[in-house]
């Protein structure tokens, strides 16, 4: 499965993080919005996987 498709957006001075259920957020800085975006998907690649790949063992 491949990790969702997320992306930052500026609403005024804070970012957010779309592409989930819910946006996350706000961030202050798009430096943290961005280091939060790539531990979601890192999270996505290896522990959701995992876990689809275990129903099939």
């Amino acid at each position: 499965m491949k990790p969702p498709r997320l992306r930052l957006i500026q609403i005024g001075t804070n970012w957010w993080i779309v592409g989930l259920e819910k946006p996350m957020g706000p961030y202050s800085r798009k430096e943290d919005a961005e280091s939060d975006r790539r531990g979601v998907i890192d999270f996505y690649k290896h522990e959701v996987d995992k876990e689809v790949m275990g129903c099939f063992q």
